[in-house]
């Protein structure tokens, strides 16, 4: 009939069902923006509070790190009549003041510091160094069970002052080769750049009071008075040619470059403790000698 009931297929009717439905789940572009914007905005907010949250894990971490390092100095120095150790060195010089000459703290763990790309430490041959008295066997090798721990987890840069260096050549921080350290899988791995941390030497354990013994590192060369960019003469808090090449705001301070940056590092006693310290000028200046 021409102007009868138009009558609908199965078909035509679950075709149209599609379309709604199809229809009802599209998306404008304007909804799919403000769903971007919603999500960036979220990891916005996110990001830094869980970039915070891994920095505040590297640093607890490395604060284990120097403690472990605090007990085995500790346990030495129970061997020794209270006494931490010192490297021996050749009759005519001074034992404190030449506590460098093995590649600094490195000469602690190992004498066969080969590193890696070259760049060598002390003993980087076959069968490795010795101490001036003959010895081979590392001072405090056998204290320490695991070498990782003397990297700390935040570090991404340390310079390479040459091998050896001493405080009175080749302590230019602009002139030093940049090197990205590797946590130590051997003795081999334990070179002075892959290191993060200082020794404070000469200290006696008396019980009476505990006394600093190991702390986080800045990038500079750290030996005795150069240690947190000093050059010997420059008062705390001054400025150096390593604390401006370095981004220090004065020696004593951390840079951005250092293990935790600008904020600080941590400190190891004797007694076991340890804690953040937002710079190292008193126990830089305590009268230990200092060595990384």
């Amino acid at each position: 009939m021409g102007g009868g009931l138009r009558l609908y297929s199965c078909n035509d009717r679950a075709a149209g069902r599609y379309a709604l439905a199809m229809g009802r789940k599209a998306f404008s572009l304007i909804e799919l923006l403000v769903v971007i914007t919603i999500i960036a905005i979220l990891v916005a907010l996110v990001l830094p509070g869980l970039s915070g949250a891994m920095a505040r894990a590297r640093q607890i971490r490395c604060l284990s790190n120097c403690q472990q390092a605090a007990e085995a100095l500790s346990a030495y120095a129970g061997e020794y009549r209270g006494t931490f150790p010192m490297m021996p060195v050749p009759a005519t010089l001074s034992v404190k003041s030449n506590q460098y000459i093995y590649g600094g703290l490195a000469g602690l763990f190992s004498l066969e510091q080969q590193g890696g790309g070259g760049h060598l430490g002390y003993g980087a041959i076959p069968g490795g160094g010795a101490y001036s008295n003959g010895e081979r066997e590392p001072l405090l090798r056998k204290y320490v069970t695991s070498l990782g721990a003397l990297t700390c987890p935040s570090d991404r840069e340390d310079r390479y002052y040459g091998s050896p260096y001493s405080p009175t050549n080749a302590t230019s921080y602009a002139n030093a080769v940049p090197i990205r350290p590797t946590p130590c899988g051997k003795d081999q791995d334990v070179v002075t750049y892959n290191l993060s941390y200082v020794y404070f030497t000469g200290q006696t354990n008396t019980g009476n009071f505990a006394v600093a013994l190991w702390a986080d590192e800045c990038n500079g060369p750290d030996l005795y008075e150069l240690a947190w960019y000093g050059d010997g003469a420059t008062p705390t808090g001054g400025t150096t040619a390593n604390s401006v090449a370095a981004g220090a705001a004065g020696v004593g301070s951390y840079a951005k470059v250092d293990n935790h940056g600008v904020g600080g590092g941590n400190v190891a006693y004797s007694d076991g403790s340890g804690r953040f310290s937002s710079s190292q000028s008193g126990v830089q200046r305590n009268g230990a000698g200092i060595i990384d």
